[in-house]
């Protein structure tokens, strides 16, 4: 029975390669009625093969699609010079997230503060 569950889902891969839309569906359920004839209620299994056959080709087909656009998508948004962050832009981040303030021209930061806070954390950790 594996066998014919792998020979049906070719059967639909190959229908969905080779087949138009307009013809795929009424050429499975032909192929499900001529296996009624021989093999009776085993035949709804065979409509299911196909369908996952015809399913498979379908998924393949969109992954690749949409793998292809993520691939096109990417070589027209390679980062450009004006994407970084300027040394300005990262003075600002750094002043606005820290109490100590900061000189734009060359990063003078206000040493007693480092100082004090350092002290003071050495003495929490002290015996």
């Amino acid at each position: 029975m594996l066998f014919y569950a792998v020979v049906f889902i070719v059967l639909g891969v190959i229908f969905k390669l080779l087949l138009s839309e307009k013809i795929l569906y009424p050429a499975i359920i032909i192929t499900t009625i001529l296996w009624a004839f021989a093999f009776g209620p085993w035949a709804i299994l065979t409509f299911f093969e196909l369908l996952l056959g015809v399913t498979i080709v379908e998924s393949v087909k969109s992954n690749t699609d949409i793998n292809s656009k993520n691939t096109e998508s990417n070589k027209n948004t390679s980062p450009t010079r004006k994407d970084y962050l300027t040394p300005t832009s990262r003075r600002n981040i750094v002043a606005k997230e820290s109490s100590s303030p900061i000189k734009d021209d060359n990063f003078d930061i206000d040493i007693k503060k480092l100082n004090v806070a350092y002290t003071k954390e050495l003495n929490k950790n002290s015996w």
